[in-house]
């Protein structure tokens, strides 16, 4: 009986002692605090290749660099929809990736603007052209083609399209 008013007490103990503080992270940079924003088009980072039988009528580009090495790129143009979600169906990726797509998939519900709040304002400015939507007024798709994250707003009334393409370093 001694020995069973012990074994509560003993395993408190023991699992305030086995918890692990959280590390401090406070010295390590804030990947999107202050990133490095140029033009960009569309043929910049897919391939003109691909591209070739899309006929694009390019409005806005521009692109993000971190101080990671990663970076992400905003696009606004017309294009045919559906030819453009096929030619990005056929990119390639890594196989060895863990994670990749080989079709994009339709996302249910709206695209969500939440993931704004990680970006700087400098970054929210220059690409105000992605983040200042109605998403009820777009078809929310995504494709990962590793090192690729691909996420398309097909705008419901015209051929518009906001594109935004995240690289991993």
């Amino acid at each position: 009986m001694l020995m069973r008013a012990f074994i509560l007490p003993g395993l408190l103990i023991l699992s305030i002692f086995a918890c692990e503080k959280p590390k401090n992270t406070s010295y390590l940079p804030d990947e999107y605090a202050n990133p490095q924003i140029t033009a960009i088009t569309l043929r910049d980072t897919l391939s003109s290749k691909l591209l070739y039988g899309l006929s694009i009528q390019e409005i806005k580009g521009v692109k993000a660099s971190y101080v990671t090495g990663r970076y992400t790129c905003y696009f606004e143009y017309n294009a045919n929809q559906q030819d453009l979600i096929n030619i990005i169906n056929t990119l390639p990726f890594d196989i060895n990736t863990r994670l990749s797509d080989t079709q994009c998939r339709k996302m249910e519900g709206n695209f969500s603007l939440s993931g704004k709040r990680t970006r700087s304002q400098k970054e929210l400015t220059s690409s105000e052209f992605f983040w200042n939507i109605d998403a009820n007024d777009f078809t929310y798709y995504e494709c990962i083609k590793s090192p690729m994250r691909h996420t398309i707003l097909l705008d419901n009334h015209s051929n518009r399209i906001l594109h935004r393409i995240e690289i991993e370093s």
